[in-house]
């Protein structure tokens, strides 16, 4: 009997020690891009002060990470990690500022954001279960440089002569600076170089043409540029965190805009749901059509934007939806849309998955409640033809949805055909 209690004591005391083993343990997900649960990207090790963990991350192609304490048997048992995953409280909290604890929270089933760095590259992280924060340590650039804004369409743009610089706001990760606006083309690089290739390896755009006054998602892209129609002095506004910029001009009154629109959000342009990384106008009553130029991943289509970056309530009122989440779109594809409605599930996005990116034409009847979409566009100048058969419109040489209307005088593309309009 003593025997067999005794052994009983040894089980208990070895399941528990194995539980505090089990707990005592701290992963980086997602900073290598591989959102797996049963993979970590990193493991910070235990340090000699209890309940911290530190250690070297390098972050490849991914600006995301969260932090657990387990790793689950399955790659993609979310829920089964949820007990052991933290994260920001909200989004607000989730743009890490180097070298400043950042909260850290538990993660629940209604918000599990990821924190965000501004750098990839290797960087030393600490978490503090303690005080439940975490550090990420980084150097922030000096300056944040600007060119194209003083070229005209065609000027050379040369390295090391940036048009403008953003100074760092001191304890942010904010960079800001008045610039003068006079050339519709530019760009957005974190470091100088002495060549275009070592330049383009810090390169940012705005992804679609700029808005004055509305914060802006940036994408990388190396052999793309901005565009901005409205020429003037602005503030300009770079956070170097999330990766967005704002020009800002107190004179700016937006016209109010005439044309309905459908407007595309996504993985893009972040999410937010007060700017687009695609729209395409209303031709006739209840229909839309035009050309978008879609990246891998998830979008969403309505026709209101919010009022701000994170307004889902104003976005989904006016929101159409497929009948399954992540339905997968390619060319020539035709599907039913629906409403947005929580209470009957109908709340999910579109996904245009990798093989399948490019700029495709975009037809949407709410009248019929179907979006098709056209071929493939292979080149600028051909395959534009509007895939309603009732309505020709004009493109520019660039593949632009003019719309239905006679433009002004010069060389187009109406019905897939070069037209000369005098």
């Amino acid at each position: 009997m003593k025997k067999n209690l005794l052994k009983s004591v040894f089980v208990t005391l070895a399941l528990a020690f194995t539980a505090i083993a089990a707990q005592a343990q701290c992963y980086i997900i997602g900073n290598n891009n591989k959102w797996f649960t049963n993979e970590a990207g990193a493991e910070l090790q235990p340090t000699a002060e209890k309940g911290v963990y530190e250690g070297n991350v390098e972050f490849t192609t991914s600006y995301y990470f969260f932090v657990t304490t387990k790793l689950t048997e399955e790659p993609n048992d979310w829920d089964g990690l949820l007990p052991y995953r933290y994260g920001p409280a909200n989004i607000d909290t989730r743009d890490i500022t180097y070298n400043t604890p950042a909260q850290m929270v538990p993660t629940t089933a209604e918000f599990t954001d990821s924190y965000q760095i501004a750098d990839l590259g290797t960087h030393k992280i600490r978490v503090d279960f303690n005080a439940n924060t975490v550090t990420v340590d980084g150097t922030y650039p000096e300056h944040i440089y600007m060119f194209g804004t003083n070229k005209q369409p065609g000027e050379e743009w040369k390295p090391n002569e940036p048009s403008a610089t953003l100074n760092r706001v001191d304890g942010t990760s904010t960079y800001t600076g008045k610039v003068e606006v006079t050339g519709s083309g530019f760009a957005i690089y974190t470091k100088l170089a002495d060549t275009w290739d070592e330049l383009s390896q810090n390169r940012w755009i705005v992804n679609g043409e700029v808005v004055p006054n509305t914060e802006l998602p940036l994408k990388q892209a190396t052999d793309i540029s901005s565009t901005i129609s409205r020429m003037g002095t602005y503030q300009v506004t770079y956070n170097h965190g999330k990766k967005t910029i704002e020009f800002y001009d107190e004179t700016y009154s937006p016209e109010p805009e005439t044309t309905k629109y459908i407007y595309f959000i996504g993985n893009q342009n972040g999410w937010k749901t007060n700017v687009c990384f695609a729209k395409i106008p209303e031709t006739r009553k209840g229909v839309y059509e035009g050309n978008v130029n879609f990246e891998v991943g998830y979008f969403a289509i309505g026709t209101k934007l919010g009022v701000t970056a994170d307004d889902w309530g104003t976005f989904n009122a006016h929101r159409f939806c497929p009948y399954t989440d992540g339905e997968s779109l390619d060319a020539c594809c035709d599907l039913l849309l629906y409403n947005y409605n929580e209470g009957a599930g109908r709340t999910g996005s579109f996904q245009i998955e990798k093989g399948y990116e490019g700029e495709y034409p975009v037809y949407i009847n709410l009248n019929e409640m179907n979006l098709k979409f056209g071929y493939k566009v292979e080149t600028s100048i051909t395959n534009i033809a509007s895939t309603s058969a009732n309505v020709a419109n004009y493109y520019d040489l660039t593949g632009r949805n003019l719309g239905t209307k006679k433009p002004a005088k010069g060389l187009y593309i109406k019905g897939g055909k070069k037209v000369v309009v005098k």
